[in-house]
């Protein structure tokens, strides 16, 4: 069965038979995050370093947070990162916001 395609949401792989018809809510930052130091040495940046780490957002099977790095050359970076729980033995994404 062909998935239906509605206003740019491919339904049948992200939202079961309905799409949201609220505006999806912006992710809210919370309160500090503890970073394990491999996420930080994975950096994309080599020699980076980890300014703060907060809570950010949700996820329905882990973790997310919003981590600011300081580049080697003194310009920060914003990160997004998502971890599974140890039970789910999942990996964690870094993922740099271009937004900015």
């Amino acid at each position: 069965m062909a998935a239906a395609i509605r206003e740019g949401v491919d339904v049948g792989r992200h939202a079961g038979e309905s799409v949201p018809t609220q505006p999806i809510p912006k992710p809210q930052l919370g309160g500090s995050f503890k970073v394990d130091a491999a996420v930080i040495e994975a950096f994309p940046v080599t020699g980076s370093s980890l300014v703060f780490a907060r809570s950010y957002g949700m996820s329905l099977w882990g973790e997310t947070a919003q981590l600011t790095a300081e580049l080697p050359d003194g310009n920060k970076e914003v990160y997004f990162l998502k971890v599974g729980s140890p039970a789910q033995n999942t990996l964690a994404w870094i993922v740099v916001d271009i937004s900015q």
